[in-house]
């Protein structure tokens, strides 16, 4: 099977970016900017997160910080979004909660799905595997959740539980 295999074609992922892209609204935070793939897709104005400021792509306004301890105050974004992000973070619970704290009121995250999708991504430096049911698990904990299966992604949706 081949890494394209794995990842889905283009065409596909493409699609669920634009799924996701499209729930981004008001203020947005993309965790884990990186090459901006997810930040290219929104619409607005995005704040970009990344730990490593030689990687992060010039889109929007650039911070850079750690997804666990994010510079920001609770409730600062609108919508808190993320593509493949917590895959490439080994405590990503830690980077779960701060989403939701400096989330107002939604927090999207698309993950690798299934086991050999990962593997592709862990050539991209990913820090461990990764179980979507686990991280669906974490969400509950925060908001009502709505999990999405396409073909190579599981996208997740947190909308905050209000008072």
């Amino acid at each position: 099977m081949s890494l394209l295999e794995l990842l889905g074609d283009i065409e596909s992922r493409e699609r669920v970016l634009r799924r996701v892209a499209e729930l981004c609204s008001g203020r947005v935070l993309d965790v884990a900017t990186g090459s901006g793939y997810l930040a290219r897709k929104i619409p607005g104005r995005v704040v970009c997160l990344d730990i490593d400021a030689s990687r992060v792509a010039r889109i929007g306004d650039v911070v850079v910080g750690d997804a666990r301890r994010m510079p920001f105050r609770s409730e600062s974004f609108d919508v808190v979004a993320a593509w493949s992000a917590l895959a490439h973070i080994a405590e990503w619970r830690e980077a779960v909660a701060e989403m939701f704290r400096v989330a107002r009121r939604l927090v999207i995250t698309a993950e690798p799905r299934g086991k050999l999708a990962l593997l592709a991504f862990r050539d991209f430096r990913c820090e461990h595997e990764l179980s979507v049911e686990e991280v669906a698990a974490e969400f509950e904990r925060y908001a009502r959740v709505e999990v999405k299966n396409y073909s190579c992604f599981t996208v997740l949706t947190g909308r905050k539980r209000t008072g």
